[in-house]
Formats: structure tokens, C-alpha cells, sequence
């Protein structure tokens, strides 16, 4: 949102978009984490992210008339990956817990990091191969992949 407000020179959006973002993090942070400690805190902050996510879509729709309904099918696919992919992290998580040896405890981070993202990309990928006659972001990395794979001499002529 903040760069297309800028593109639009409608700065004054994320100016009113950050203030609002304050005043509802500082309160829930507070009392979150008053009455519920460190778990309350990252409660504020998950649902902070979720109201300024919501104000963002809002600013687009004003700014482009994409509707809410198409901007949340345009998330679809990321967040479909997120999900599938997040037991890799709280599998990574576990081995992590007791560790102390660093050299161990920076392999497991390593590794867990190298496998969350390779199982997104190859997720956002296969969706980029399902539906690669719409213009979204999933087609582009499919685009991308084979424009790569052909200047590295792999695959022969890009098709898109």
C-alpha cells in the first residue's frame, strides 16, 4: 500500500494509516502483556497486523477499486503456502528448543530455513504452473523459473 500511495501522491494515507496503527498497537501491547505476558504481546501484535492490513485493503480499493474480495483471492495462494509449509518451522522449532551448542543450533536454523523456503517457493511455483493463464504473482516466479532455467542453458526456448 505504502508504495502505490506513493505513486498515486497519496502520501497522507500511510501518514493516517501509521497513526491509527499506534493507536491501536500501544494499547493492546500494554494491556496485553500486562495481563497476559509475553503471549499477550504477540496476541497485540497479531491483531494490529490484522486492523492495518484490513486499513491497507481498504486504501486500495480507494485508490485502484480492486475489492476486498479480490485482494483477499490475490493472498489466497501465498497464504495457502505459509499454512502448508508452517510445520516445517514449528518442526524446526522443536530440534531448536534444548540445544546449546551454536554451531548446532546455526545448522538447524540453516536447515529449517532452507526447507521452509524451498517448499514455498516450489508451492507458489506449482501454483504459477495451475493457473498460468491469470495475471498473478504465483505466474510471475513460474515466469521467472523459466526465464532462469533458460539463460542457464536449461529447459531451451522460455515459454511463458
Amino acid at each position: 500500500m505504502p508504495s502505490l500511495a506513493i505513486a498515486l501522491n497519496q502520501t497522507r494515507r500511510i501518514a493516517i494509516r501509521n497513526v491509527k496503527q499506534v493507536l491501536v498497537l500501544f494499547p493492546a501491547t500494554v494491556i496485553g502483556a500486562w495481563i497476559w505476558g509475553i503471549p499477550g504481546a504477540i496476541g497485540a501484535a497479531v491483531i494490529t497486523a490484522a486492523f492495518v492490513t484490513f486499513l491497507s485493503m481498504q486504501d486500495v480499493k480507494a485508490m485502484t477499486s480492486a475489492t476486498l474480495r479480490e485482494q483477499l483471492i490475490s493472498l489466497a495462494g501465498p497464504f495457502g503456502a505459509i499454512v502448508v509449509c508452517s510445520p516445517i518451522l514449528i518442526y524446526g522449532n522443536a530440534l531448536m528448543g534444548g540445544e546449546r551448542d551454536v554451531w548446532l543450533l546455526a545448522a538447524y536454523l540453516a536447515a529449517t530455513g532452507v526447507l521452509y523456503l524451498g517448499c514455498y517457493f516450489a508451492l507458489i511455483y506449482g501454483l504459477g504452473v495451475l493457473f498460468k493463464d491469470r495475471d498473478n504473482a504465483e505466474n510471475l516466479v513460474r515466469q521467472f523459473v523459466h526465464v532462469g532455467m533458460a539463460r542457464a542453458g536449461f529447459g531451451g526456448a522460455v515459454r511463458s
